[in-house]
């Protein structure tokens, strides 16, 4: 568990541009985004080290999931 700032340190170690997502959820456990699916992000999250990580979603093809370092993204289709 981390502090809700250590948590936000996280998301600005990760460097990343949160105007791809609607949602942003920071709590002592996780840091979630979400956001709706493009070619482009999901190239962008790539790119930035995110792995595709198919756990809550995996049955669902209109969602795909991403994570890095604790931060969990989730896009829509």
């Amino acid at each position: 568990m981390k502090t809700i700032s250590e948590q936000l340190g996280t998301i600005i170690g990760l460097g990343i541009d949160l105007n791809h997502f609607f949602s942003v959820n920071v709590s002592s456990s996780t840091v979630t985004l979400i956001g709706n699916h493009s070619d482009e992000v999901q190239a962008y999250l790539i790119t930035n080290g995110f792995k595709v990580y198919e756990y809550l979603y995996s049955d669902n093809p209109d969602w795909i999931e991403l994570i890095k370092d604790g931060c969990r993204v989730a896009l829509s289709k």
